[in-house]
């Protein structure tokens, strides 16, 4: 009888995903798609969002005007997570099948889909039109990104340079 269980719990801690717990808690952000959830750097997974310091275009009463648009973008992230508990699901990417961890490395960084209260953060950014879908990664977003652009939101209501991450792998 112990050595069936020895083998259960052997089983159990081979599974995948069982070294990783899913971060969950208070979080801050770093820009308009990133959180720092207790020291990890969550990137939202299928969503771009304008850099922190990234500037934009809008439609003025008198032509076009710059504005901070990456400032926008995390502050509206901010308003979704403000005072909130944030829940999020790990997401395998391409980028992270290159950094993959055992329970005794942890990563310091995931790309994962977080929500607060049942909602969906990325979803929320790119319908509010934030972000963009990252089609590199999924195309749960896509439908989303279009009806924000066709609807002029965010972003979309002037002109900008394209968000991306571009990521250095050490």
């Amino acid at each position: 009888m112990l050595i069936r269980w020895f083998i259960v719990l052997s089983l159990l801690c081979a599974a995948p995903g069982f070294a990783h717990s899913e971060p969950s808690g208070a979080a801050q952000t770093i820009d308009g798609d990133t959180l720092n959830m207790d020291g990890q750097v969550i990137n939202l997974f299928a969503v771009a969002a304008p850099g922190a310091d990234q500037v934009c275009r809008e439609w003025a009463h008198r032509g076009e005007r710059s504005y901070q648009c990456g400032a926008h973008a995390r502050a509206f992230l901010a308003s979704l997570i403000a005072g909130a508990w944030v829940e999020c699901v790990r997401e395998d990417t391409d980028a992270d099948a290159d950094t993959k961890t055992t329970a005794s490395t942890a990563s310091t960084e995931a790309t994962a889909t977080c929500y607060v209260a049942g909602r969906d953060l990325g979803l929320a950014l790119v319908q509010a039109g934030w972000a963009l879908a990252a089609r590199n990664q999924s195309s749960r977003y896509v439908g989303w990104e279009n009806a924000a652009r066709r609807a002029k939101l965010g972003l979309w209501a002037g002109s900008f340079t394209q968000p991306g991450r571009i990521r250095i792998k050490p």
